[in-house]
């Protein structure tokens, strides 16, 4: 297609990426969409217009191995596609087995319209929870390239906690809403010492200002859930609503599913060394931000309906994912939306670059 050929010209030219391994990537991206899978023999039949299904995936094989991604240059386009100003971010992993090799990929993303858009992200050569150092490696990252002024606050799972990396988010200027553990030991304003869970123990919500975990101080909400846990959340940042906030967080684990079963299928990768698999969420990630443009843009025409609870009944990925066959197709009416998706996302290349300039 014309419009995918343009589409790498565009990547190249914006990039310095060489012009084939451009083009290349615009193909791989669009059937990448289309297949909804990244089970390498799927894209491949998607990109073997007049080439071997077979030739075609013995290149894509070479492109992972071989190719050197600007993981920099690629988190400045997914950032270049959010609206200005400061952004809600959050961290956390995803993992999965393959075979007896433990799969686990630490992200942050930033929330927009009802989901996480991936930005730096790193393969973790490990099982299990990340460390302080890993934590501020990836935010150190996102923070090199972009400035604390392009962070809100920061949104984390009970797994992201310590009295290092609280220090270090103080004394970054970064704003949290982190929740704890249960069994966290807390000395309250009073200079009492309890657990976290042993000062939420109502079903109503309680809140205590100038706590300290650990050494640092936070202010902490909480309350006693139905099951019996508890939610308690840590920050930094004055006001109530801090429960109400962490609920943010959900947001990336919405991406997170669209990136797998509810999406892309990630998991079904057979690669297994940490380099590769890195490379293959970079294409994912473009991938997934052409599917919200193209959503966007969809739901500006005819706004996705709702459910009888009143909550959309799907997500915008999801809606410019739905159907990719249909959208690619110059023959069912659809091709200026696709026209549309290419010029979007062509347009979110150009702007980051004019802002590096500038």
């Amino acid at each position: 297609m014309c419009e995918i050929i343009e589409l790498g010209k565009k990547i190249q030219q914006e990039t310095g990426f060489h012009l084939s391994r451009s083009k290349f990537m615009a193909r791989l991206i669009m059937a990448l969409v289309e297949r909804s899978t990244v089970n390498l023999s799927e894209p491949a039949r998607s990109m073997s217009h007049g080439i071997k299904t077979a030739s075609v995936y013995r290149n894509l094989q070479r492109f992972f191995r071989d190719f050197l991604m600007d993981y920099h240059l690629i988190s400045r386009i997914l950032v270049n596609f959010l609206p200005d100003g400061p952004l809600v971010i959050a961290i956390d992993r995803t993992n999965w087995r393959f075979g007896n090799r433990d799969i686990n990929i630490f992200m942050l993303s930033a929330n927009y319209r009802g989901i996480g858009i991936p930005t730096p992200w790193e393969v973790l050569p490990k099982k299990g929870t990340t460390n302080t150092a890993e934590r501020i490696a990836l935010l150190g990252s996102f923070i090199s390239l972009f400035g604390k002024g392009r962070i809100a606050y920061l949104l984390a799972d009970r797994e992201f906690i310590g009295r290092e990396w609280f220090s270090f988010l103080i004394r970054e200027g970064v704003g949290f809403h982190i929740r704890i553990k249960g069994d966290a030991v807390v000395t309250t304003p009073k200079g009492k010492t309890a657990t976290a869970s042993g000062l939420f123990n109502g079903r109503r919500k309680k809140e205590f200002r100038g706590a300290r975990i650990s050494g640092p101080e936070v202010n902490l909400s909480g309350r006693r859930l139905a099951n019996g846990d508890h939610l308690i959340v840590a920050t930094t940042l004055p006001g109530k609503g801090s429960i109400r906030t962490y609920s943010e967080r959900w947001q990336i684990e919405m991406l997170f599913s669209c990136l797998k079963k509810r999406g892309f299928r990630m998991e079904e990768t057979h690669m297994s060394d940490l380099a590769k698999i890195k490379k293959l969420v970079a294409m994912l990630a473009l991938a997934f931000i052409w599917c919200h443009g193209t959503g966007e843009e969809r739901d500006s025409r005819r706004p996705i309906g709702k459910r009888a609870h009143g909550r959309r009944s799907s997500n915008l990925f999801r809606y410019g994912l739905d159907n990719p066959g249909k959208l690619m197709s110059p023959f069912n009416g659809q091709r200026e939306l696709f026209d549309i998706a290419v010029i979007r996302f062509r347009e979110s290349i150009s702007t980051m670059t004019l802002k590096l300039i500038s």
